[in-house]
């Protein structure tokens, strides 16, 4: 027969075993919220690249990594995870060491999860795909980009150089635009007072690197009237690029009707 001193000793011995129990229990991922996710459309629809992000979620047992994607261009980020509940987990990015923690709210409905982080949700899939993290290999397409510049009936076409081609042209893998600049004649700015000039951003969507299509653009086209002060901004869709006509913008300023139109030439 147990003393006093032993029942209390075995009680506590239970209280401890369920408590350790109950706290091994919380700190699980479910099951049915591992694995890989994705949410396509991640960035709100801009008209400009916004649309065209995604972020894969690989949640485990004990990290989350994340990888956002545009096209062939990424960035990857490991979050620990430091404590679990119902419908939440508490990570820290992996790679600063005084990060602050966040809290990742989440629902599973449908096949369907929502992952909310401060004011920000997403729905996600699962998928059996994996983004594009290779590295490219062969060689990209040398272009010769030319624009059709229009002051109302006075029109000057300008060929830039391949160097200048570069520009639309992004090899970069990690998540960075590449950002270009064109500027109309000098002589047709100086004879109508207007300052035209067209800048690029542009992205990789594919790691086909022999198809001009892999690679795509967006412009903006400004006019600035140095008589009335007027300015008048263009942009144009995301563009996935090819030979021939690319992209035609106009508009109004200071009373003149200016337009751009952008052609692209395939060298090799």
């Amino acid at each position: 027969m147990m003393n006093t001193k032993q029942v209390l000793m075995r009680e506590f011995v239970l209280c401890l075993a369920l408590l350790f129990t109950s706290f091994a229990f919380a700190s699980e991922v479910p099951e049915n919220v591992q694995g890989t996710w994705v949410a396509q459309n991640y960035l709100p629809a801009d008209g400009g690249y916004g649309e065209y992000y995604q972020s894969w979620l690989f949640i485990g047992s004990e990290a989350v990594d994340e990888i956002l994607t545009l096209g062939a261009h990424y960035t990857k980020i490991k979050y620990n995870i430091l404590e679990t509940g119902e419908g939440h987990l508490s990570v820290r990015d992996s790679s600063e060491a005084d990060a602050p923690a966040i809290t990742l709210n989440y629902s599973l409905k449908d096949q369907q999860l929502e992952v909310c982080r401060q004011n920000h949700c997403s729905a996600y899939s699962r998928s059996g795909d994996n983004p594009q993290t290779e590295e490219p290999v062969a060689h990209h397409p040398a272009v010769e980009v030319s624009a059709l510049w229009c002051v109302n009936e006075d029109c000057r076409e300008e060929v830039y150089l391949p160097i200048v081609g570069e520009q639309i042209i992004n090899m970069n893998t990690d998540l960075r635009a590449k950002g270009g600049y064109f500027a109309a004649p000098e002589e047709l700015q100086e004879k109508h007072a207007i300052v035209l000039s067209l800048a690029s951003v542009a992205y990789r969507f594919e790691n086909r690197m022999s198809e001009l299509s892999s690679f795509s653009a967006l412009f903006h086209f400004t006019a600035a009237s140095k008589m009335t002060g007027e300015n008048l901004f263009q942009q144009s869709s995301v563009l996935r690029l090819k030979e021939g006509q690319l992209t035609h913008l106009s508009g109004q300023v200071g009373g003149d009707q200016v337009s751009v139109t952008v052609s692209i030439r395939r060298l090799k």
